[in-house]
């Protein structure tokens, strides 16, 4: 029979290590077509590691006629994603079949492969998808602490970042040619494709937390539909 102590060594020698929080901006890449599904394949995933979440968020402009929205079939090196509809976001000030702009959240644990092909669909047609990539280790919780989303200009909300937390918050408009961030620390990608509209997104890891957070976003030239969504995760 093992001693305690014997079994707690064993124990101790079985279990595995908590995985180092690590967070990341990855990249972003478009593609210009129109069509409702977007494949982008060999994006980077960065590091693999157990419960490593890769986070996405696709930026367009569109004249849906009815509802817009990313759809569940969404997937992230073939695991189909959590889409976090209350980052989520579609500003259609002249109603059905007018210009709207849309922002959409979504994530997927995928710990295996350094890369991988992600399929974004849409409910409707639209003109272009905008995709931007993060990489997150070390999340405790296994859903967003918050969400937020704003359609007005400039883009604003205040966010809710816990103790080893990450922000991420991302703006579209029909119009402009440049966009200036407050509350989070990196700009990631500031994109005026063709001079068809300007995509931004922000992000900042905060280990030590901090409660409520401001973050606004100020587009240069901004004209028409706006479409702010962000989030937070620990």
């Amino acid at each position: 029979m093992l001693k305690i102590t014997e079994k707690i060594g064993f124990a101790r020698l079985a279990a595995a290590p908590p995985a180092a929080f690590a967070f990341e901006f990855l990249q972003r890449t478009n593609d210009l077509t129109t069509g409702s599904s977007y494949t982008f394949n060999s994006q980077n995933f960065g590091g693999a590691a157990a419960g490593r979440r890769i986070l996405g968020c696709a930026q367009t402009v569109h004249t849906a006629a009815a509802a817009f929205s990313c759809l569940g079939t969404t997937s992230i090196g073939g695991v189909t994603v959590d889409v976090h509809t209350g980052a989520e976001v579609s500003h259609q000030p002249g109603g059905s079949n007018a210009v709207g702009a849309h922002t959409c959240w979504f994530s997927a644990v995928v710990p295996t492969g350094g890369s991988g092909t992600v399929v974004v669909n849409y409910s409707e047609s639209t003109f272009r998808c905008i995709l931007s990539l993060y990489r997150a280790v070390g999340l405790v919780n296994s859903a967003p602490t918050d969400q937020k989303t704003d359609t007005a200009d400039p883009g604003s909300f205040t966010l809710n970042i816990p103790v080893n937390g990450i922000a991420m918050a991302a703006y579209c408009s029909q119009t402009g040619t440049s966009a200036a961030w407050t509350g989070l620390a990196n700009e990631d990608h500031d994109e005026n494709p063709s001079s068809a509209g300007l995509y931004t997104g922000a992000s900042e890891s905060v280990p030590g937390g901090d409660g409520t957070r401001a973050v606004s976003c100020t587009i240069t030239g901004v004209g028409g539909s706006r479409a702010m969504g962000g989030l937070t995760w620990a």
